[in-house]
């Protein structure tokens, strides 16, 4: 049989069974695709630190889970990285990150539950080059009580008007384990620019020094 017979017979089937080729060019299509999705998602998550310039400098810390020996989490005792620069002295500098959960706040007389918070260390800035569209995010780890929120959780809360200068009331609800319940006032001192494409999401930022949760 030649191939230019094989083929006679592939274009008269297709040409009996209409619906069936029209399906299967489609489904060829849309696969095709997806696939082609999926490759430029890949090469560009790959490529995301590609200007980094300090990107091979850079050591995530990670243990072992207890329960789970195949897993790892991020957490690691608060103490252990100072302690790890102070002995090895190519270490420049660290940030430590705790992600409060279970909170409300209350600002204007308007409340709200869920919020996503990190209380973090002052070399933040030194990591994350995040920008003020008002106020000085260097405030929140110079004097206690003092909170930076994002541009987009500002927007949601007050609209375009920027709560600079203004308080807001963060309440521990409390599990009885990990946190108390707690009723703590922080001034507003910065708003943060959105950085969509940061893997780090957050609403309100403080120091951990000044953490009362």
């Amino acid at each position: 049989m030649t191939l230019s017979y094989t083929f006679r017979l592939i274009t008269r089937n297709w040409w009996r069974n209409k619906l069936f080729f029209v399906i299967s060019v489609l489904s060829l299509a849309i696969g095709l695709a997806c696939a082609n999705l999926l490759l430029a998602f890949v090469i560009y998550e790959s490529n995301i630190e590609a200007d980094n310039p300090n990107r091979e400098n850079i050591l995530y810390m990670s243990q072992t889970f207890p329960m789970d020996i195949t897993k790892t989490i991020s957490y690691i005792s608060g103490e252990v990285p100072q302690l790890i620069k102070d002995k090895y002295p190519e270490i420049k500098d660290f940030v430590r990150f705790q992600r409060i959960d279970n909170l409300s706040f209350l600002i204007n007389k308007d409340q709200m539950a869920d919020i996503s918070l990190i209380s973090t260390d002052s070399s933040f800035v030194h990591f994350f080059p995040y920008e003020s569209i008002q106020g000085d995010i260097n405030k929140v780890f110079s004097s206690p009580h003092k909170i930076a929120l994002t541009e987009k959780f500002a927007k949601q809360v007050t609209g375009d008007n920027y709560p600079i200068g203004q308080f807001m009331r963060l309440k521990s609800k409390g599990d009885g384990m990990t946190t108390k319940k707690e009723e703590t006032d922080y001034e507003i001192v910065a708003i943060l620019k959105n950085r969509d494409q940061s893997f780090l999401s957050f609403d309100l930022s403080f120091a951990s020094s000044t953490c009362q949760f």
